[in-house]
């Protein structure tokens, strides 16, 4: 696949060539995603050289549960919002980190498959000088 922008219509260009993948492809994609996230990332997204020298740096295991709840949401439809920060001057002027807010619910019926709704959002700050 080709890189897209790292911004929200880069995301939704992503979403849209996932869910035009085969299913075996689409499913290898979201493996990926979620077990290999910052390679996942980097290699599909448009990063400059600070933004790929951050993503590295954040925890393996952090990723991964980002890149699960990504995965989760692009594989049953939900939408996904990717907000990215304003470029600092002055790369000291905040610190960096990552927001994940998730927000759903649902109803079930005993004997009906449970109607589920979810919304993921991941914020993550990431510097360029």
């Amino acid at each position: 696949m080709e890189k897209v922008p790292f911004n929200q219509e880069g995301l939704n260009s992503m979403i849209d060539m996932l869910n035009s993948l085969n299913q075996e492809e689409f499913r290898a994609e979201l493996s990926l995603l979620q077990y290999e996230t910052t390679d996942w990332v980097i290699n599909n997204f448009e990063l400059n050289e600070d933004q790929e020298t951050y993503t590295r740096q954040i925890p393996r295991e952090m990723m991964e549960q980002v890149g699960w709840e990504v995965a989760q949401g692009i594989a049953t439809g939900q939408e996904i919002i990717l907000e990215t920060p304003e470029v600092y001057q002055n790369p000291m002027a905040s610190k960096r980190g990552v927001k994940t807010d998730i927000k759903g619910g649902g109803t079930w019926t005993p004997g009906e498959q449970p109607d589920i709704k979810i919304k993921v959002t991941v914020t993550v700050t990431v510097f360029t000088f």
